[in-house]
């Protein structure tokens, strides 16, 4: 089962936190392209977050 980490911020100690997608066999290809889609929203909701 293909899986990606897509890194969203850091915590205030400088951890880096993320989201973990995990797919079906052979979906390589749908993961990278809901990565490329959902990396600036999860950015923009935490930054946004920790203003």
């Amino acid at each position: 089962m293909p899986s990606l980490v897509i890194p969203v911020t850091a915590t205030e100690e400088g951890l880096p936190t993320g989201v973990q997608i995990i797919g079906p066999a052979y979906a390589d290809h749908v993961l990278i392209a809901l990565a490329e889609e959902l990396t600036p929203l999860l950015r923009a909701i935490a930054s946004g977050a920790s203003s």
